[in-house]
């Protein structure tokens, strides 16, 4: 909080204005009909972004604070400090006290989340993240739970499910993610080994079981996290008048689908540059930053070299080789929860955004 206590003293900026002082139903206080409209006020038909609970969230918000921007600012603070401690209780479920003290606080200091942390709109990035990572740690440290507890842990994850989801759409990716840790499970801790049975007075031993025999076990988690998102879809369809929604950046209207995904690969070195060397920043890319990839240019054989070195680490760690499990499981949570925003699968409405790496960074 202190890192980013500088922002405190901001206005609004860009998307801000568009989001708060400039939206009639967040200035109305109507937060039923924020409930169920597009993100963007202006969003043409068929188009835009559906963020229930931010813009909810926004809406009551300008009830206590109005047009005094500070406020707003010291909730993403509160916000940002909450995710990192989270991270850092996460990771400290994994590795040792220190080295998971050391990961939380780069998270928190990290300078690629100034524009998720400084800008009033960037609090879509932290809500999605804390939920996000919140489920992750129930799920991972709940897996002894039985009974009634089991239960409510069920209900838990699909509820922060349902709010990651509802702050922002990159909490899709949080069933896979979720796979992820669930595969990565007996190479954790010992202490997190599936189950444990009694095998004499005082003495008990640990049953993983096949991956597949794990993810049985968990099939009412994911057919829960199935059924929320079903639902999500049908009423971000009811709000935008389109499941998809989203505008493509504009350099993505004049290219095909080839350039895009080689665009799309050449953006792998970008984002070790902002992850481990984050000496430049900008809060816009395109077009003045980066360009689109039309061949098989030298950015884009940087993104493949990229790409295939993070997959021999993980390859490398199934086997039972190189560095942490846990560098692997870093590598493909990234990987996971970038895709919504990669450009990858589908152009998105910006080329690359560092306020997209907040929930990659963890």
């Amino acid at each position: 909080m202190l890192v980013y206590a500088n922002s405190l003293g901001n206005g609004f900026a860009y998307d801000d204005n568009a989001i708060l002082p400039h939206n009639p139903i967040v200035t109305s206080g109507d937060w039923r009909t924020a409930l169920a409209s597009p993100y963007h006020p202006d969003a043409l038909e068929g188009a835009g972004l559906y963020r229930p609970l931010t813009s909810v969230s926004f809406t009551v918000e300008w009830m206590a604070f109005g047009q005094e921007p500070f406020g707003y600012h010291a909730l993403n603070l509160v916000a940002h400090a909450g995710v990192s401690l989270l991270v850092f209780i996460f990771l400290a479920g994994m590795v040792p006290v220190l080295p998971a003290l050391a990961g939380g606080a780069i998270f928190a200091v990290h300078p690629v989340h100034t524009e998720a942390v400084a800008n009033i709109v960037g609090r879509a990035e932290l809500y999605s993240a804390l939920y996000f990572v919140g489920a992750c740690m129930l799920y991972l440290f709940g897996f002894q739970l039985n009974g009634t507890k089991r239960y409510l842990r069920l209900v838990a994850l699909g509820c922060l499910y349902t709010l990651s989801l509802s702050a922002k759409e990159i909490g899709v990716t949080l069933p896979l993610v979720l796979l992820i840790l669930e595969g990565f499970r007996p190479l954790l801790k010992p202490s997190h080994g599936y189950v444990t049975e009694r095998v004499g007075a005082g003495e008990e031993h640990r049953v993983e079981g096949t991956l597949r025999a794990r993810v049985r076990r968990e099939g009412g988690t994911y057919l829960l996290l199935g059924i929320i998102l079903l639902f999500y879809l049908a009423f971000r369809g009811m709000a935008l008048g389109t499941v998809t929604g989203e505008v493509p950046a504009a350099l993505f209207r004049s290219i095909g689908t080839g350039e895009r995904v080689l665009t799309a690969i050449s953006l792998w070195p970008q984002y070790i540059r902002l992850l481990l060397f984050p000496l430049d920043l900008s809060a816009d890319y395109a077009p003045g930053v980066l360009f689109p990839a039309e061949t098989l240019d030298l950015g884009v054989v940087l993104g493949i070299v990229v790409i295939v070195g993070l997959a021999s680490i993980v390859l490398r760690a199934f086997r039972g080789q190189g560095p942490l499990p846990l560098t692997a499981l870093g590598v493909l949570w990234f990987a996971l929860s970038i895709l919504p925003v990669s450009n990858i699968l589908f152009p998105v409405g910006t080329l690359l955004a560092e306020r997209t790496l907040y929930l990659p960074s963890v």
